[in-house]
Protein backbone atom coordinates (compact mmCIF):
# COMPACT_ATOMS: atom_id res chain seq x y z
CA UNK A 1 0.00 0.00 0.00
CA UNK A 2 3.19 2.44 -0.33
CA UNK A 3 2.62 3.36 -4.19
CA UNK A 4 5.57 0.85 -5.46
CA UNK A 5 2.76 -1.06 -8.08
CA UNK A 6 1.73 2.60 -9.11
CA UNK A 7 4.79 4.16 -9.38
CA UNK A 8 5.26 1.24 -11.80
CA UNK A 9 1.71 1.51 -13.55
CA UNK A 10 2.64 5.67 -13.91
CA UNK A 11 6.01 4.57 -15.70
CA UNK A 12 4.13 2.34 -18.13
CA UNK A 13 1.27 4.55 -19.12
CA UNK A 14 -1.62 2.22 -17.07
CA UNK A 15 -2.79 3.99 -14.40
CA UNK A 16 -6.66 3.55 -14.53
CA UNK A 17 -8.83 6.05 -15.99
CA UNK A 18 -9.58 9.05 -13.17
CA UNK A 19 -5.57 9.77 -11.32
CA UNK A 20 -4.33 12.95 -12.15
CA UNK A 21 -0.77 13.30 -11.69
CA UNK A 22 0.43 15.95 -9.35
CA UNK A 23 4.09 16.40 -11.10
CA UNK A 24 7.38 15.28 -12.00
CA UNK A 25 8.74 13.70 -14.56
CA UNK A 26 9.23 9.90 -15.75
CA UNK A 27 12.59 9.76 -17.98
CA UNK A 28 13.12 7.06 -19.95
CA UNK A 29 16.12 7.43 -22.43
CA UNK A 30 15.73 11.32 -22.08
CA UNK A 31 12.02 11.47 -22.91
CA UNK A 32 9.31 12.59 -20.52
CA UNK A 33 6.60 9.38 -20.62
CA UNK A 34 4.85 11.33 -18.53
CA UNK A 35 4.19 14.24 -20.98
CA UNK A 36 3.95 11.42 -23.92
CA UNK A 37 0.40 10.77 -25.88
CA UNK A 38 -1.00 7.81 -25.87
CA UNK A 39 -0.24 6.36 -28.68
CA UNK A 40 3.37 7.05 -28.20
CA UNK A 41 3.64 5.55 -24.81
CA UNK A 42 1.25 1.87 -26.70
CA UNK A 43 4.50 2.07 -29.23
CA UNK A 44 6.96 2.25 -26.36
CA UNK A 45 5.19 -0.42 -23.90
CA UNK A 46 6.42 -4.06 -25.50
CA UNK A 47 9.14 -2.39 -27.38
CA UNK A 48 11.53 -0.10 -25.11
CA UNK A 49 9.36 -1.03 -21.79
CA UNK A 50 8.45 -3.98 -20.56
CA UNK A 51 6.37 -5.17 -17.63
CA UNK A 52 5.96 -8.63 -15.64
CA UNK A 53 2.77 -8.43 -13.72
CA UNK A 54 1.97 -9.54 -10.28
CA UNK A 55 -0.26 -12.47 -11.20
CA UNK A 56 0.43 -14.63 -14.55
CA UNK A 57 -2.85 -16.26 -14.64
CA UNK A 58 -4.70 -12.98 -14.56
CA UNK A 59 -2.26 -11.23 -16.85
CA UNK A 60 -2.09 -14.07 -19.70
CA UNK A 61 -5.44 -14.43 -21.95
CA UNK A 62 -6.53 -18.18 -21.48
CA UNK A 63 -7.79 -18.44 -24.80
CA UNK A 64 -4.73 -17.84 -26.83
CA UNK A 65 -1.82 -20.04 -26.68
CA UNK A 66 1.49 -18.93 -24.68
CA UNK A 67 3.04 -18.64 -28.25
CA UNK A 68 0.57 -16.68 -29.77
CA UNK A 69 0.88 -14.23 -26.58
CA UNK A 70 4.31 -14.00 -27.37
CA UNK A 71 4.43 -13.57 -31.55
CA UNK A 72 1.75 -10.79 -30.74
CA UNK A 73 4.49 -8.28 -29.37
CA UNK A 74 6.73 -9.61 -31.88
CA UNK A 75 4.44 -9.01 -34.61
CA UNK A 76 3.16 -5.48 -33.80
CA UNK A 77 6.47 -3.94 -32.72
CA UNK A 78 8.70 -5.53 -35.03
CA UNK A 79 6.62 -6.06 -38.12
CA UNK A 80 7.30 -10.03 -37.87
CA UNK A 81 5.30 -12.43 -40.14
CA UNK A 82 3.42 -14.87 -38.19
CA UNK A 83 6.05 -17.80 -39.05
CA UNK A 84 9.16 -15.57 -38.10
CA UNK A 85 7.13 -14.63 -35.30
CA UNK A 86 6.26 -18.10 -33.32
CA UNK A 87 10.19 -19.09 -34.42
CA UNK A 88 11.35 -16.22 -32.05
CA UNK A 89 8.81 -16.64 -29.36
CA UNK A 90 9.75 -20.13 -29.27
CA UNK A 91 13.44 -18.79 -29.25
CA UNK A 92 12.42 -17.05 -26.14
CA UNK A 93 10.65 -19.96 -24.21
CA UNK A 94 13.91 -21.93 -24.78
CA UNK A 95 16.10 -18.85 -23.24
CA UNK A 96 13.30 -18.58 -20.23
CA UNK A 97 14.35 -22.22 -20.07
CA UNK A 98 11.12 -23.74 -20.60
CA UNK A 99 10.92 -27.67 -20.81
CA UNK A 100 10.41 -29.04 -23.85
CA UNK A 101 9.50 -25.59 -25.45
CA UNK A 102 8.54 -26.24 -28.63
CA UNK A 103 5.38 -28.16 -27.37
CA UNK A 104 4.38 -25.45 -24.38
CA UNK A 105 4.65 -23.05 -27.45
CA UNK A 106 1.05 -24.17 -28.53
CA UNK A 107 -0.15 -24.58 -24.62
CA UNK A 108 -2.87 -22.69 -22.83
CA UNK A 109 -1.70 -20.99 -19.58
CA UNK A 110 -4.29 -23.16 -17.79
CA UNK A 111 -2.27 -26.19 -18.77
CA UNK A 112 1.42 -24.72 -17.41
CA UNK A 113 2.39 -24.51 -13.88
CA UNK A 114 2.36 -21.14 -11.82
CA UNK A 115 6.07 -21.02 -12.31
CA UNK A 116 6.45 -22.04 -16.01
CA UNK A 117 3.07 -19.00 -16.69
CA UNK A 118 5.85 -16.55 -15.07
CA UNK A 119 8.44 -18.00 -17.60
CA UNK A 120 6.33 -17.04 -19.92
CA UNK A 121 5.19 -13.70 -18.91
CA UNK A 122 9.29 -12.84 -18.56
CA UNK A 123 9.62 -14.20 -22.45
CA UNK A 124 7.10 -11.95 -23.46
CA UNK A 125 8.63 -8.86 -21.55
CA UNK A 126 11.62 -9.67 -23.26
CA UNK A 127 10.67 -10.61 -26.81
CA UNK A 128 11.39 -6.91 -28.11
CA UNK A 129 14.61 -6.82 -25.78
CA UNK A 130 13.38 -3.61 -23.99
CA UNK A 131 15.53 -0.98 -22.68
CA UNK A 132 13.38 -1.04 -19.11
CA UNK A 133 11.73 -4.15 -17.67
CA UNK A 134 9.38 -3.80 -14.47
CA UNK A 135 9.28 -6.67 -12.65
CA UNK A 136 6.51 -6.34 -10.13
CA UNK A 137 6.70 -8.64 -7.09
CA UNK A 138 7.73 -11.59 -10.10
CA UNK A 139 7.77 -14.36 -7.83
CA UNK A 140 4.38 -13.74 -5.68
CA UNK A 141 2.76 -17.25 -5.06
CA UNK A 142 5.52 -18.93 -6.11
CA UNK A 143 7.41 -21.75 -4.03
CA UNK A 144 10.93 -20.69 -2.58
CA UNK A 145 13.28 -23.09 -5.26
CA UNK A 146 10.83 -21.81 -8.01
CA UNK A 147 11.37 -18.06 -6.98
CA UNK A 148 15.33 -18.56 -7.12
CA UNK A 149 15.25 -19.81 -10.16
CA UNK A 150 13.41 -16.88 -11.36
CA UNK A 151 15.41 -14.35 -10.04
CA UNK A 152 18.95 -16.16 -11.49
CA UNK A 153 16.72 -15.71 -14.79
CA UNK A 154 16.47 -12.44 -14.47
CA UNK A 155 19.88 -11.17 -13.88
CA UNK A 156 21.49 -14.35 -16.57
CA UNK A 157 18.68 -12.57 -18.97
CA UNK A 158 20.28 -9.26 -17.66
CA UNK A 159 23.88 -9.89 -18.46
CA UNK A 160 22.74 -10.84 -21.83
CA UNK A 161 21.03 -8.30 -23.30
CA UNK A 162 21.75 -5.48 -20.98
CA UNK A 163 18.34 -4.35 -19.86
CA UNK A 164 17.55 -2.23 -17.07
CA UNK A 165 15.53 -3.76 -14.29
CA UNK A 166 13.02 -2.08 -11.80
CA UNK A 167 12.20 -5.26 -9.38
CA UNK A 168 9.26 -4.55 -6.99
CA UNK A 169 9.76 -6.29 -3.85
CA UNK A 170 9.14 -7.00 -0.74
CA UNK A 171 11.95 -9.64 -0.34
CA UNK A 172 15.32 -8.39 1.16
CA UNK A 173 17.21 -11.05 0.15
CA UNK A 174 16.45 -10.64 -3.40
CA UNK A 175 17.24 -6.93 -3.06
CA UNK A 176 20.74 -7.98 -1.40
CA UNK A 177 21.48 -10.57 -4.23
CA UNK A 178 20.18 -8.53 -7.58
CA UNK A 179 19.89 -4.81 -6.97
CA UNK A 180 22.63 -2.29 -8.14
CA UNK A 181 20.53 0.72 -5.81
CA UNK A 182 17.90 0.67 -4.06
CA UNK A 183 14.96 2.55 -3.11
CA UNK A 184 12.61 1.92 -0.05
CA UNK A 185 9.10 3.12 0.22
CA UNK A 186 6.91 3.92 2.97
CA UNK A 187 3.50 5.56 2.84
CA UNK A 188 3.84 6.68 -0.99
CA UNK A 189 7.11 8.31 -0.05
CA UNK A 190 10.50 7.66 -1.05
CA UNK A 191 12.11 7.36 2.39
CA UNK A 192 15.82 5.39 1.45
CA UNK A 193 17.94 5.90 -1.08
CA UNK A 194 21.41 4.41 -2.46
CA UNK A 195 23.44 1.95 -2.71
CA UNK A 196 22.36 -1.48 -2.12
CA UNK A 197 25.06 -2.70 0.36
CA UNK A 198 25.43 1.04 1.98
CA UNK A 199 21.35 1.37 2.39
CA UNK A 200 21.58 -2.40 3.88
CA UNK A 201 24.17 -1.61 6.39
CA UNK A 202 22.49 1.50 7.66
Amino acid sequence: GCGKSMTALAIMGLLPEGFARAGGRIRLAGEDLAAAKPARLRALRGSAMSMIFQEPMTALNPVYTVGDQIAEALRLHQRLGRRDALDRALAMLRAVQIPAADRRLHAYPHELSGGMRQRVMIAMALACRPKLLIADEPTTALDVTVQAQVFDLLKALQDEMGTAIVLITHDLGAVADIADTVAVLYAGRCIEQGETRAVMRA
